[in-house]
């Protein structure tokens, strides 16, 4: 499944890593986006990196892994995260994909699969643009509310509705699911 890596916004909480930021430690030096698409492909996603800006040159020079992967450029000004979701889903037309910011660490292969799991039993026409994890324990969306499964209608919506504010939007109708990590797991000793 495709995965919009959202990489062409201005974060406003200064304690998260800059998209371009390069792990010196790695060989040979990874930007932040490079080690996104990376942990994506690992878990079978399909990455759709969004760019814009005076940025996206220097992304597009400093990012080795973005080369190989999907571009759609933001051409809205001022860009956001909704834009950068509006702009990223017509590299899914008519599919659902999943929504992540480039700072946000990726789901596991257990999360997703739930996701696409839940969404398969609302079934491909919803009326929900997004489906959203809960996590069980906290009581809150799963880790800052990504990642968001954008379905095919949602796809629709952000693509026809030119006066969304943001991504909580009222009028995008979100589906909120409880999700526990352990639910996932067999117990010990048990083969599936």
């Amino acid at each position: 499944m495709k995965t919009l890596l959202l990489c062409a916004y201005r974060q406003l909480d200064p304690n998260c890593e800059a998209a371009l930021g390069v792990d010196l430690n790695a060989e040979p030096k990874k930007t932040l986006i490079d080690r996104r698409i990376a942990e994506l492909r690992a878990i079978g996603h399909e990455v759709v990196c969004v760019i814009a800006g005076a940025e996206s040159d220097t992304q597009l020079r400093l990012c080795h892994t973005i080369q190989d992967s999907e571009l759609v450029f933001d051409t809205n000004i001022p860009t956001s995260l909704l834009s950068n979701t509006t702009s990223g889903s017509y590299a899914a037309p008519n599919e659902a994909c999943f929504v992540l910011p480039v700072e946000v660490p990726p789901p596991s292969r257990e999360l997703c699969a739930f996701l696409i799991n839940e969404y398969s039993k609302v079934g491909f026409t919803t009326p929900y643009a997004m489906l959203q994890a809960m996590d069980v324990e906290k009581g809150a969306p799963w880790h800052l509310g990504f990642p968001l499964l954008l379905t095919r209608e949602g796809g629709k919506l952000l693509k026809k509705t030119s006066d969304l504010q943001s991504l909580v939007d009222p009028r995008l109708k979100y589906l909120q699911l409880p999700y526990s990590p352990q639910a996932d797991l067999a117990p010990q000793g048990i083969t599936i």
